[in-house]
């Protein structure tokens, strides 16, 4: 069996080999099923959310980045070539390894991004699960869940979002076209919110923020998933690609002060 030091190395290896497109990623097929987790959580279907496995001539090695609730964790399993596994590796957010998993994580998904595109894979996974064509009707339906989110979430919030244990600080309003403003930027939007998935029964809700201006406009920054209070004044949950902390407070106008 590996140690833990083993692993360590192991992982250490496969950031540097993987930057350097010289590991031999792909998604794992059962991560082409849409996901069902913990007791209504629903997360969208994206390769954010994926498997991934390597082959070699001796050994397999399997990645996943997975979400329960507003946990995240990543786990590394360790396989030889006929499938008996070697060694098996979990890691949560404030871990001293954790960084690892994350450097790992970002090299995968450039690794994808450069193979289908930016928005390749979304999309692809989207299309398996959906068929050769989406409906009118299901787009329709999206667009619904879209908009009834907007005209939700439009107003003034602060956001508290942390770096290890430490949260920072951005005030912000949405208006019911999903733009998102921060104090600082004044009338300009930072992001648009979209890909949508708006679940008001289970109180649950992930987007994607898009930059709105600049060089990376058009580009997703992150996609959050979050969990909405029972009074409605608070979204609480994770950025998917690295698993920071996020809390969304709801504020009045005049709390908010602009």
């Amino acid at each position: 069996m590996l140690t833990l030091e083993n692993m360590r190395e192991v992982v250490k290896n496969l950031i540097d080999k993987t930057r350097e497109r010289e590991v031999p990623w792909q998604p794992e097929e059962e991560s082409l099923r849409a996901e069902r987790v913990g007791d209504g959580l629903r997360l969208p279907v994206t390769f954010a959310s994926n498997s991934f496995v390597a082959f070699y001539a001796h050994s397999i090695i399997r990645f996943k980045r997975q979400f329960e609730r507003t946990e995240v964790s990543s786990v590394f399993v360790f396989q030889g070539r006929a499938g008996e596994t070697l060694g098996v590796w979990q890691l949560f957010p404030g871990d001293p390894d954790w960084q690892l998993a994350s450097d790992l994580y970002d090299a995968i998904v450039n690794q994808m991004q450069e193979r289908l595109g930016e928005q390749g894979m979304p999309l692809l996974l989207k299309d398996i699960l959906n068929g050769p064509v989406q409906s009118a009707v299901e787009e329709r339906q999206e667009d619904l869940r879209s908009q009834e989110f907007f005209r939700w979430v439009a107003g003034y919030w602060m956001l508290t979002f942390f770096r290890g244990e430490v949260g920072l600080r951005e005030d912000l309003r949405i208006d019911e076209n999903g733009a998102y403003f921060t104090q600082r930027r004044g009338t300009t939007p930072y992001f648009f919110l979209r890909d949508v998935y708006y679940d008001p029964e289970a109180r649950n809700v992930s987007f994607a923020k898009v930059f709105a201006t600049g060089t990376k406009q058009g580009k997703v920054r992150q996609r959050e998933v979050l969990e909405i209070s029972e009074d409605g004044k608070k979204l609480s949950g994770y950025a998917q690609h690295d698993g920071h902390k996020l809390i969304y407070s709801r504020l009045t106008k005049e709390e908010a002060g602009w």
